[in-house]
């Protein structure tokens, strides 16, 4: 375990970095309306069929056991206003936790208000420490560039969809982890003493 200088022990949770998290958007890209291509076989319970209609992105829960593997969050960032409760509960039946979700509401609350004087973008994951958000929309790429956050455009119909975003998230993870190694622990402060009190500090 890491140390001060005076040898006490360091809280590697007090200076770690914090989990990386990504997030999905909902449809063309989890939910694929114009060509469904491969979808995962319904795990909805028969007698919640009815309300859980929508068919999970092939491959899927398969990218979300080996993100959480690899240390990340799942978030969803939809401007749907599907209900929070809809979108945890659907993934769940697919073994996935969800850690945030943004929907329509979420967004119109938390982000659209710190935009008064110009236009908020359509989706700000920066704003919940989202370090990458996966979406099919070229115009969401481009607000990343000028809001500083990043993200992955994968197209519906793109069957390679899963492998080029655990690349990204591979290449993020490297980066942090060499930040991460490059840091130092901060040095345990000296206290200020009265004027006229000697002290010794030892190195």
């Amino acid at each position: 375990m890491p140390k001060h200088r005076d040898g006490s022990s360091v809280n590697p949770k007090a200076y770690g970095p914090l989990p990386m998290r990504i997030s999905f958007d909902i449809d063309d890209t989890l939910v694929i309306h114009s060509d469904p291509g491969e979808t995962e076989p319904c795990r909805v319970p028969a007698f919640l069929r009815s309300y859980f209609r929508e068919r999970l992105r092939g491959g899927a829960p398969q990218l979300f056991q080996q993100l959480k593997q690899d240390g990340w969050e799942i978030c969803i960032y939809t401007t749907s206003d599907r209900s929070e409760f809809y979108l945890r509960s659907w993934l769940r039946f697919y073994g996935v936790k969800v850690r945030v979700v943004v929907n329509q509401d979420k967004h119109f609350r938390d982000v659209v208000p710190r935009f008064p004087n110009k236009s908020a973008p359509s989706k700000h994951p920066g704003l919940f420490n989202i370090n990458l958000h996966v979406d099919d929309s070229q115009g969401v790429a481009m607000e990343g560039e000028r809001h500083f956050f990043r993200t992955v455009i994968v197209e519906p119909n793109d069957s390679n969809w899963a492998e080029k975003i655990l690349c990204v998230c591979r290449e993020i993870s490297c980066i942090r982890k060499r930040n991460a190694a490059q840091q130092t622990v901060p040095p345990c402060p000296i206290p200020v003493l009265p004027t006229g009190i000697a002290t010794t500090v030892s190195t």
